[in-house]
C-alpha cells in the first residue's frame, strides 16, 4: 500500500509538471479517447491526486459529435480487417500489417504526416469500420 501511495505521489508531481498538450497527456498514460467520466471513476481506487491532470486531458462526452476530421488513415495490423469487403471501399484508409506490432489506427493529415495514433487492440471489424466512416473526410 505504501508504494502504491508513493507511486501516485510522484505521478501526481510528475503530471502536475506537464503542460496539457495531447503530447504530455499521453506521456502521463492519458489516452486521446480518454473520456472525463473516467476520470470521475479515480476516487474509488484512491486516485484523487491524479484526479486534475486526468481531466485536463480527458474528452468530455457532450462534445463527442464534434470529433476532429482527417484526410487519410493507416491501420495497423489486424489481419481479418484487410480482406472485407467494406475495407476495399474506404479509399483513405491504408492498411498496414506488421508483425508483432500493437494493432492501432494513425489518423494522418493532408500530408499524411501523423497527427494522432489510437490503440485499437478490442476493436472488431465493424468498430474500426464506423470510425473510419466518422472521424475520415470524403469517405
Amino acid at each position: 500500500m505504501l508504494l502504491a501511495d508513493v507511486l501516485v505521489c510522484f505521478l501526481s508531481l510528475f503530471i502536475g509538471v506537464l503542460a496539457n498538450d495531447t503530447k504530455s497527456c499521453a506521456v502521463s498514460g492519458f489516452t486521446s479517447l480518454l473520456k472525463c467520466s473516467s476520470c470521475s471513476e479515480l476516487k474509488k481506487f484512491k486516485l484523487e491526486k491524479i484526479e486534475k491532470s486526468c481531466f485536463q486531458c480527458c474528452e468530455d462526452e457532450n462534445v463527442s459529435g464534434t470529433s476532429k476530421k482527417y484526410a487519410f488513415a493507416e491501420l495497423r495490423c489486424i489481419l481479418p480487417f484487410i480482406d472485407s469487403k467494406e475495407r476495399k471501399s474506404m479509399t483513405n484508409l491504408k492498411v498496414v500489417y506488421e508483425r508483432g506490432h500493437r494493432p492501432t489506427i494513425r489518423m494522418l493529415n493532408e500530408k499524411r504526416q501523423v497527427q494522432e495514433e489510437i490503440p485499437i487492440d478490442t476493436w472488431d471489424s465493424d468498430t474500426i469500420i464506423e470510425f473510419v466512416n466518422e472521424r475520415i473526410t470524403n469517405q
